[in-house]
This record gives structure tokens, C-alpha cells and sequence, in this order.
């Protein structure tokens, strides 16, 4: 939080693709963000692009209970 209080984002996305989410399947997150660096302009440019994917695989052993 301390970073982000730091260094303003704006443009965020998160984005969470579910196409795999079945047993044994992945699960896909992905997120993008613009960090503003305009005060450090003489050697960045003004906005930094952030990017974060991370992909979890499912539990191939989740059972499903099914109706007495």
C-alpha cells in the first residue's frame, strides 16, 4: 500500500480469464497498471507501464458432491 501511495496508478486493469477453470484445468490473472513518474521526467518517460500474470493450475482432485 505504501508504494502505491507513493507512486499514483492510474489506468488499472485486472483481468481474469476463466476458459481453463474446470478440474485439473489453470486458472489465468492478469492486471496492467500506469505508474506516474513525471517528477523523475529528465530520465524516465512520464508513465511507467506495471504488468503482473500470474496462473494457478486447479486442484485435479476436487470432488463435486452430487445430490442425494
Amino acid at each position: 500500500p505504501a508504494v502505491v501511495t507513493g507512486y499514483p496508478l492510474s489506468g488499472t486493469t485486472l483481468a481474469i480469464d476463466l476458459s481453463g477453470f474446470q478440474r485439473d484445468g489453470h486458472l489465468t490473472v492478469s492486471s496492467t497498471a500506469f505508474v506516474d513518474v513525471a517528477w523523475a521526467a529528465l530520465v524516465l518517460p512520464h508513465h511507467v507501464e506495471v504488468r503482473s500474470r500470474a496462473v494457478m493450475r486447479i486442484e485435479p482432485w476436487r470432488t463435486h458432491r452430487t445430490a442425494a
